[in-house]
């Protein structure tokens, strides 16, 4: 009984750790989404379905991420292997190199923009790629951190597993976000033009833009992985707020000068 009951016990800490993870990465995407919305003044999208976005994007994109990833890495990294002979004590290395700064924004970026699959219908206007887009990206980025949180929780305990998902939902929240609000643009963009039909070849710059975006931020902030604790990588990881924060501003005064430019006619 005494060891039934101590599994019993055990269980119910981790259930309950579990679920502190989850509601401190699901609560800052779900408030940044009201001040997201906000940036538009007519014609503002209905709450319901931006977070019906952000399901997808913690839902269908994670997923479907997951799995791309996975055989991308195993085809990529067989194929440098075959071209460049790699010494074995350099593989390791290789490996985090071209899944940090490759594989990851590319696959990740791409994924993302195929959520807009579920939501066509509500982009009526070419800023609403930008706030859909916000709103994928936003999901995508809770369940990663209700992923790495859970890891940190489980390792150090649940104090430094929610510190690691506050410090995520400020910064690789809206790297997420913004990066996905950059392609959206794109789908907006092609959408309204083609009236109703999205073409590839229009949205790719604007998803090229993204998945560099997204590289720049995992090299900064993977740079002490990649290349060692030095006063140098410290200096590139400082400038992760920055970078993420200016670009966030850029698109909200972006979103806000698009809303400005047609008569407002209706109310949100």
């Amino acid at each position: 009984m005494g060891l039934f009951a101590g599994c019993a016990e055990l269980l119910s800490v981790t259930i309950f750790d579990l679920l502190v993870i989850i509601l401190a990465s699901a609560l800052p995407p779900l408030a940044y989404l009201v001040w997201v919305r906000g940036w538009e003044i007519c014609n503002r999208e209905e709450l319901k379905d931006l977070y019906r976005a952000l399901a997808v994007g913690a839902t269908y994109t994670v997923f479907f991420a997951l799995i791309v990833s996975t055989a991308f890495n195993a085809i990529f990294f067989g194929l440098f292997r075959m071209i460049i002979v790699v010494p074995i004590e350099m593989q390791a290395d290789l490996a985090l190199f071209t899944s940090v700064l490759v594989v990851a924004p590319l696959v990740e970026e791409s994924v993302k923009v195929t959520g807009f699959r579920f939501i066509l219908g509500k982009v009526r206007e070419v800023e609403d790629g930008m706030i859909y887009g916000m709103a994928l990206g936003f999901g995508f980025a809770l369940t990663e951190n209700v992923i790495y949180g859970w890891e940190q929780a489980l390792a150090g305990g649940l104090a430094s597993g929610i510190a690691l998902v506050a410090v995520r939902s400020a910064l690789s929240s809206f790297l997420h976000a913004s990066a996905t609000s950059i392609a959206g643009l794109g789908v907006s963009r092609s959408l309204i033009s083609n009236r109703g039909r999205v073409r590839l070849l229009e949205v790719l710059p604007y998803l090229s833009a993204s998945i560099g975006m997204h590289a720049l931020f995992n090299f900064l902030s993977s740079s002490s992985l990649l290349f060692g604790p030095t006063a140098a990588t410290g200096l590139l990881t400082l400038m992760l707020a920055p970078l993420v924060y200016l670009v966030l501003m850029r698109i909200r005064k972006y979103a806000a000068l698009l809303d400005r430019m047609d008569p407002c006619i209706t109310g949100g």
